[in-house]
This record gives C-alpha cells, structure tokens and sequence, in this order.
C-alpha cells in the first residue's frame, strides 16, 4: 500500500470505527497531518497566510479539526489490527500525553539542575513506546475485527 492509497483508505474510512488498518494506513495517515501541520507554521511563521493576529491559530484549530476524527479512526483500526480492543488507542493516548505533560512540569521545577535533560529523555522514550506499539506487526489472517489486509484469501470468519 502506497502514500496515496493509504492516505484515500484512511480518509475513505473516517467513520468507521470497525475492521483492521494496515501499518502504512496508520503511518502515512500520521505523516500527512504532520506535514499539513509543518506546512501551515513554516506559512505562518513568515506571515505568508495572513498578517492579522489570531489567524495562524484559528488554521491551526481547524486543521486539527478536520484531521481528528480520520485519526482517531485509524488508531482504533490500527489497535483492531493487532487484536486489541479500540479502548486500548484511548488509554495509551491518555497515558503518553499525561506523562508528556507531567514532565512539562517536572521540566519548569528542575530547568536550572543537572537533571533538566531527564524529562526531555523521558518524553521521547514515551514517544517511542508509543511509535512501536502502533508499528506492532497485524495478527495474521482472521482476528475478531476481520481478515487481514495482506491475507484476504482468508475471507470466510470463523
């Protein structure tokens, strides 16, 4: 599945919350939102869009807006790839951006000791645990959320 089938698979499925989401659906879905997202600051950050205060923000909140729903929808596909139920996409969300949080904290408390690299380091090993549990290789053939991408030879649920 290429860049372009898998973003139109991503998006084609938005509200679909049932079925399986192949690796590169979830990859490719999550390097469009971050390259639109890049695209719009490095826009407004040089005031290309629009010299009035508050528009950044306001393409920013629409942005994320309009991305939300098809990313929450391939999350939970993606968890279903792997034989996980669609709550574990909101757990492991709640539990990477409160620790990303907690250490925005920590982060202000200790900026000035020897420690203030460790939330830094901290934060990006729950980026990284949270790449390589949506990275985790499908279940093959038929799971309970139906048949894989790359097996469908094995159509018939059983």
């Amino acid at each position: 599945m290429g860049p372009r089938s898998a973003i139109y698979s991503g998006l084609k499925h938005t509200f679909d919350y049932s079925g399986r989401a192949t690796r590169p659906e979830w990859w490719y879905m999550h390097v469009a939102w971050f390259a639109v997202s890049y695209i719009n600051n490095l826009l407004n950050s040089n005031n290309q869009i629009s010299r009035s205060e508050g528009t950044s923000e306001i393409i920013e909140a629409f942005i994320g807006l309009i991305t939300l729903i098809p990313m929450i929808s391939v999350g939970v596909r993606r968890v279903h790839d792997f034989g996980k139920s669609g709550w574990w996409y909101l757990w492991i969300n709640i539990i990477v951006v409160s620790i990303i949080l907690l250490l925005g904290g920590v982060y202000r408390l200790i900026e000035t000791s020897s420690l203030a690299f460790l939330p830094f380091v901290v934060g990006l090993g729950c980026l990284g645990y949270y790449f390589w549990f949506f990275s985790r290789p499908s279940d093959e053939g038929i799971n309970r959320f139906g048949p894989n991408f790359y097996h469908r030879s094995d159509m018939k649920m059983k």
